[in-house]
């Protein structure tokens, strides 16, 4: 006898975190749509996730991981999310994915603000992302395929510096310790370690798993025992200057305008986040970087462009009077954001406005979704016909 089946379609938002526990759903949640409505569904299931797990809903949250995988059926403009998981833009092998129960694991991210947590995401821009996104939102009127274009087109004819004020907590990625007839090489990952030990006569290189509370760490030598110990470096590293985007990004983030992705140098779940910081240049590098996007080139090659994988981030314009830097305690005391302090993120495709100063959190494998880590397109099979 075939077993009954009980599905519960929605078209209204808010619908995960609103009305449905996670203990009336059987086994699958599947989600139908673009990259708005992919984001609102993750952050409605792992916010549920919270409630019924009894967690305090603040800026200071240790997640749990949502109890059930997400499918993503793509049937947006962008899909982001669909092509990191499944490399192509393509109904058919999201559904094959679900049925055959391909499960990959995610690193999701918390955005929090004064101790409130905005949301959960994958990927976010603040600068020129977040206007660009700004503008598109305040012409809903025009075709989606148009409107793209007229913002991103408009928003670099207006191009604008923003005083940022950056501190991040910096992933060490290997160390290079050379003995007296030997040099081993510790390349460090949130989910392995690779050692490779070198010798004139021999070369050996062996891995292991550890686990998230051990990193990020660097191996120190030990002068009374010769020997070798990891060592926590939770060091903030402070940026700040003149800039013109700022990307923060936990996954690869493909897409047929990105090929390579908008952060190529991050995975779906190897414990890290891209940060990703464009620095003042002229329009003419600008575009010639956004234009790389495009191709199978580095977009990244270029002087005014800066990268690191973090594991956490606070980012704040200096024109805030109450943003400190993460060495500093706020000073406690009330804001009220003018229409000027007010700046636009771009989370996931969604639209966030906020005055204050925002910290974004790695949390690794937060999520199950349904398809594979897929490392990048191979071949360009779209351009984006603004630039």
């Amino acid at each position: 006898m075939d077993e009954e089946k009980k599905c519960t379609a929605s078209s209204k938002a808010n619908i995960p975190k609103g009305s449905v526990s996670m203990s009336s759903l059987s086994q699958h949640i599947v989600c139908v749509g673009g990259d708005g409505s992919v984001s609102e569904v993750v952050h409605g299931l792992l916010l549920r996730a919270q409630m019924d797990a009894g967690k305090t809903i603040n800026g200071s949250i240790s997640p749990v991981r949502a109890p059930l995988p997400l499918g993503i059926i793509p049937a947006g403009t962008t899909n982001v999310l669909a092509y990191s998981l499944h490399g192509i833009r393509h109904s058919v092998t999201a559904a094959l994915h679900i049925i055959m129960g391909n499960i990959q694991p995610v690193d999701a991210c918390t955005f929090s603000t004064d101790d409130k947590l905005l949301r959960f995401g994958f990927s976010s821009m603040f600068g020129f992302g977040g206007r660009t996104l700004a503008l598109a939102e305040k012409h809903r009127w025009m075709p989606s395929s148009q409107r793209g274009d007229f913002a991103v087109i408009k928003t670099l004819a207006n191009l604008k510096l923003v005083y940022f004020s950056i501190d991040c907590i910096l992933i060490e990625i290997f160390t290079l310790i050379s003995m007296q007839d030997a040099i081993l090489l510790v390349v460090t990952s949130p989910v392995f370690v690779f050692h490779f030990f070198c010798r004139p006569d021999s070369c050996h290189l062996s891995f292991l798993p550890i686990s998230n509370q051990q990193l990020p760490f660097h191996l120190k030598k030990n002068n009374e025992d010769n020997s070798f110990k990891s060592e926590s470096k939770n060091q903030w590293q402070h940026i700040q200057g003149q800039l013109l985007n700022v990307s923060i990004m936990a996954i690869p983030c493909l897409c047929p305008m990105a090929p390579r992705g908008l952060a190529p140098n991050t995975r779906l779940n190897d414990g890290t986040m891209a940060l990703i910081i464009v620095q003042t240049t002229s329009r003419q590098e600008f575009v010639k970087h956004l234009k790389r996007y495009a191709t199978l080139k580095n977009q990244f090659d270029f002087a005014f462009v800066e990268t690191h994988l973090v594991k956490e981030v606070k980012l704040c314009p200096q024109s805030i009077n109450h943003c400190g830097n993460a060495l500093h305690e706020h000073s406690g005391e009330g804001h009220t954001g003018s229409s000027e302090d007010v700046h636009p993120w771009n989370i996931d495709g969604d639209l966030l406005e906020t005055s204050s100063e925002v910290h974004v959190r790695l949390h690794p494998e937060l999520i199950n979704l349904y398809g594979s880590n897929i490392e990048e397109l191979e071949e360009v099979k779209a351009k984006c016909s603004c630039l």
